[in-house]
């Protein structure tokens, strides 16, 4: 079940630290295509491209990264607005909401225009196993004509699905674009079910253990007539184990 959250502003909290890529469809442009995402000159274009989560638990989806070239007199507004779509063709939006976005030079340049890597941070989006498609455009752009997502190769998981392309009024609805799209998503793996009763049965054999030394006194210690348990063990102020 997609977690939806329509239509929100969210400061954009520092990247998880226990997050994982869950999807790499590479972040690196192919320095072949980039199309256009954003205002002042794309207010009414969308483009998004595919992405699979797979048969299981599903994911935790918290982290988006994206590889953007921009013209040289454009400002990003001071925010990315991300949105995602379900099924095996996009239309259906499920989720969208915009943030604030850390952004940092990639080192990649071409058509006139420097790239920049945007990460997009603090989303919480409960994905079940299916096909959906990730967007971004900067919706608060200013001057010059647009940012552009540029070309990837896809690999390793996305090479075989183009990204999709929704123009401006009067002219055809979502079509495929030439090229898939550079960006990564990062989150966590949903546990299994049994995982959970695994570490709860865990967790109580541990319980088990610790009140059944607990409660067996040690024995006598040579030369005295009272039993003296250590000193050093206190169970109720352990750590957890890792």
């Amino acid at each position: 079940m997609l977690k939806a959250s329509l239509g929100v502003l969210v400061s954009s909290m520092s990247a998880s630290a226990t997050a994982v890529i869950l999807w790499d469809n590479n972040i690196v442009w192919d320095e072949i295509r980039a199309i256009g995402i954003s205002p002042p000159f794309f207010e009414n274009q969308r483009v998004v491209d595919d992405f699979v989560v797979p048969a299981g638990p599903g994911w935790r989806v918290t982290d988006l990264r994206f590889h953007i070239l921009e013209d040289n007199d454009w400002s990003n507004g001071g925010f990315s607005e991300v949105f995602i779509h379900a099924g095996a063709r996009p239309g259906n939006e499920t989720y969208h909401a915009t943030f604030t976005h850390e952004r940092a030079a990639s080192g990649q340049t071409g058509f006139g225009r420097r790239a920049y890597y945007y990460r997009v941070s603090g989303l919480d989006v409960s994905l079940e196993p299916g096909t959906y498609w990730i967007g971004i455009r900067h919706p608060f752009a200013s001057g010059g004509t647009s940012s552009y997502w540029v070309s990837s190769n896809g690999l390793p998981d996305g090479p075989g699905q183009m990204a999709y392309v929704k123009h401006p009024p009067g002219t055809p609805d979502w079509v495929p674009w030439l090229s898939t799209t550079a960006f990564e998503i990062y989150g966590s793996v949903v546990p299994e079910p049994a995982t959970g009763l695994a570490l709860g049965a865990l967790v109580w054999l541990t319980l088990g253990r610790v009140t059944k030394w607990r409660a067996r006194p040690r024995a006598l210690l040579h030369g005295t007539s009272r039993w003296r348990p250590s000193a050093s063990r206190d169970a109720s102020k352990e750590e957890d184990p890792p």
